[in-house]
């Protein structure tokens, strides 16, 4: 895969280049935020950041989630999936209108950006395995969103508002994909200096099909290609520390030369 930013992304990342301070406040007030209301600023989260901040991307060593019946699986998707507008947007995913992706819905405890396509008991009803693993195999103690998508076009480089403290915790499930390679890129973008690093496709993997990201330091994206289709799981997680610690050891340990490390330290995306 090779990815090519839009007009759109360089005049963004031009723009942050040239005022970086907003965005330095956004990322560092919303860490802040974060780990005062979902953790109460409980001191095992800090020393999670200082033991895994520098991962940017960690394939994990999880189960692989399973559609047992692929071509029902298509059936059922194209049979209730929607393209979602987008109704607000913030300083880092600022776009509206259309969204570049196909949604169903199957959490959504916080954040209120697309119009939702819940449905939540019927995916139950036809694949009750796949949503036992969601909670059985996360390090997490809530799953707060998790959501469904698959791209109808290029879905541009960015950040998400939602997760933004300071070690791998955006998870992504890929559950069905044609594609012949990872569609999905990160790379590392520090703030102080602004920065833009090469882009790395996630791995494919014959062991998982489950990745964490750091979405502090990390921009993101996915290109497209009309000929495939690809469906995965995006989930926002309250992790429980514990668990989280014992799967990242166990990942890092597992993949360890598919692990992508950041140079930088905290300070160079955030006021601390």
């Amino acid at each position: 895969m090779k990815y090519t930013p839009t007009q759109n992304a360089l005049a963004a990342r031009e723009r942050f280049k040239n005022n970086s301070i907003d965005l330095i406040k956004y990322i560092s007030d919303n860490r802040k935020l974060q780990l005062e209301q979902y953790f109460n600023n409980n001191p095992k989260l800090y020393e999670l950041e200082k033991k895994y901040g520098k991962y940017l991307m960690v394939p994990l060593a999880l189960p692989v989630f399973e559609v047992p019946d692929r071509e029902h699986f298509m059936h059922w998707w194209k049979q209730y999936a929607i393209r979602p507008t987008k109704q607000q947007g913030d300083l880092v995913a600022s776009n509206t209108g259309n969204s570049p992706f196909e949604s169903i819905d199957l959490v959504q405890k916080v954040g209120n950006d697309w119009n939702l396509n819940l449905q939540t008991e019927n995916f139950k009803k036809e694949f009750p395995y796949l949503w036992q693993q969601f909670y059985d195999q996360l390090p997490c103690d809530d799953i707060l969103t998790l959501n469904l998508w698959s791209a109808v076009e290029t879905f541009s480089e960015h950040r998400d508002s939602a997760e933004m403290f300071d070690c791998p915790n955006s998870f992504r499930i890929n559950l069905y994909d044609e594609n012949p390679e990872n569609s999905l890129y990160v790379f590392d973008n520090p703030t102080k200096p602004y920065q833009i690093e090469e882009p790395t496709f996630l791995p494919n993997l014959p062991t998982t099909n489950t990745y964490m990201w750091n979405n502090l330091r990390c921009m993101h994206g996915s290109v497209y290609d009309p000929k495939y289709k690809k469906v995965l799981a995006a989930v926002i997680g309250l992790i429980n520390p514990n668990k989280y610690d014992e799967v990242m050891t166990r990942s890092i340990a597992t993949y360890k030369e598919h692990c992508l490390i950041s140079n930088n330290e905290l300070e160079n995306y955030v006021d601390l």
